[in-house]
């Protein structure tokens, strides 16, 4: 169970240049990549453990939703966590439910 993105990915969606939130960023790579870990194990035993670029950019936009949960609430906007939301289900119905598990 690793992580499907990085923390370039999420600081380019949120505009941090500065490594002074790393430690959040990390907390919401770990726990955007857990998400996608225990969605896809609604629909299969086996857990994703080839990223892709779109499960890559599925995890770069939950991860900047909950860096901005946790952050920024003043300025939540379900933006970037719907983005990422649904690209998981298009990974998943493309993948799981047509029976073509990726393992």
């Amino acid at each position: 169970m690793g992580k499907y993105c990085n923390k370039t990915e999420v600081k380019n969606r949120l505009l941090i240049v500065d490594a002074s939130y790393d430690g959040a960023l990390d907390d919401a790579i770990e726990e955007a990549s857990r998400y996608i870990d225990s969605e896809y194990s609604k629909y299969s035993e086996t857990v994703y453990n080839h990223p892709s670029s779109l499960l890559s950019a599925c995890c770069g936009d939950l991860s900047a939703g909950t860096f901005q949960r946790r952050m920024m609430p003043q300025q939540i906007d379900a933006g970037w966590w719907m983005l990422g939301k649904d690209k998981l289900n298009q990974i998943i119905k493309s993948t799981v439910k047509k029976g073509k598990v990726v393992v």
